[in-house]
């Protein structure tokens, strides 16, 4: 972030593999934005999703499109339909568009209290533990290699795997209701707070039995 911004260049991040399942700090890292969809680790529907951007951003931007819901900012603004000279939403509704998938967002609204109850950084810690458990038995499995990031700085959640003929391995480990993603000749093997380490253990079972 800091080499890019003195280059005057703009860090939008894309933090769908990240935000409800590690702890992110957008203001501290200085992101000029950062946006997620809450259909993975933030445990909701999709169609949902969050948009956060610094002020001095949001004030450089002008919004692609226009709608309703870019100017109407208190529910008195329903009510007056007939007024075209609203300005702009003050703050980020101004990006707003269309009609807002509102039953969806209020299952959001649930997740999100969930994770804040169960606290996001215990929620990473937990994670990453699975993680680490997996990549101990992973370590001890011939003909298989860790592809991702494990020192403390990079380790996270998501851990990639090269196994030989990944296809057909995660062809097996499906048969065994062991779900994974086939990922550029690789696993990927994602954990979250509603898997437990018993299941770590069965995936590595199964892992072993589907490289024979």
């Amino acid at each position: 972030v800091r080499i890019c911004h003195e280059r005057g260049v703009f860090v939008f991040v894309d933090g769908i593999q990240e935000a409800g399942a590690l702890k992110v700090d957008a203001a501290r890292t200085d992101f000029d934005a950062f946006a997620s969809g809450g259909q993975k680790h933030m445990l909701s529907s999709y169609g949902t999703g969050f948009l956060q951007i610094k002020r001095s951003f949001l004030e450089m931007l002008c919004p692609a499109y226009d709608a309703w819901l870019s100017h109407f900012v208190g529910p008195e603004d329903f009510l007056d339909l007939l007024r075209h000279d609203l300005p702009q939403a003050p703050d980020a509704r101004r990006l707003e568009i269309g009609s807002l998938p509102y039953s969806d967002l209020w299952g959001m609204d649930e997740s999100i209290k969930l994770l804040l109850e169960l606290d996001i950084a215990k929620v990473e810690e937990y994670n990453i533990g699975l993680a680490d458990l997996f990549c101990e038995g992973v370590r001890r499995t011939p003909d298989v290699r860790i592809v991702s990031d494990r020192t403390p700085g990079g380790k996270s959640h998501i851990v990639t795997i090269f196994v030989p003929d990944a296809s057909e391995v995660r062809r097996k480990l499906r048969e065994n209701n062991v779900v994974v993603s086939l990922r550029e000749g690789c696993l990927r093997f994602s954990f979250h707070i509603y898997n437990t380490p018993d299941q770590i253990e069965r995936s590595l079972i199964f892992l072993k039995k589907a490289l024979n």
